[in-house]
């Protein structure tokens, strides 16, 4: 790829964002109140979102609460980390009823921002990082695998 110079992880995007305290932002989502610890660290509102998302990404009275206090604080950004692809289908369910400018699925995000996850080595390729620190993505990276030979063998086909 000709002209790239850097490749930004969507970590550190927000990172940049949050830092900035220039936006509304609305922090989603997450473990063991890590949206909270993000509202009080940078600013901004937050609920911890559905316990269960498989089960409740639309049309569920916990998203209709969620929705209203969204909307309610109409904030400029909205950080989801749902992880995925929970995030990404809550998003796809609901973008249309939500009152924010820019709607962002974090996955992972807020753990590292609130301090509450360390970052690899700089040298250490991060995939292979969170497989180490977190097994139980196998499945998801054997996942990525087969994507990436899908793509080689359509373009060769």
């Amino acid at each position: 790829m000709a002209g790239i110079k850097n490749i930004i992880p969507g970590r550190k995007l927000v990172e940049e964002i949050v830092k900035l305290k220039k936006y509304k932002i609305f922090y989603l989502g997450g473990q063991n109140g890590v949206a909270q610890e993000m509202a009080k660290k940078y600013g901004g509102e937050w609920d911890s979102g559905h316990s269960d998302i498989k089960n409740q990404i639309a049309n569920s009275k916990i998203n209709e609460k969620i929705i209203n206090k969204i909307n309610k604080y109409k904030p400029d950004i909205l950080l989801v980390a749902y992880g995925a692809p929970w995030q990404e289908k809550w998003l796809a369910a609901n973008f249309y009823r939500l009152n924010a400018r820019v709607l962002i699925g974090v996955g992972g995000t807020f753990d590292y921002l609130a301090g509450r996850k360390s970052l690899q080595p700089a040298w250490f390729p991060e995939w292979l990082w969170r497989l180490i620190r977190e097994p139980w993505r196998w499945k998801r990276q054997l996942s990525l695998v087969k994507f990436v030979l899908t793509v080689f063998k359509s373009f060769f086909q």
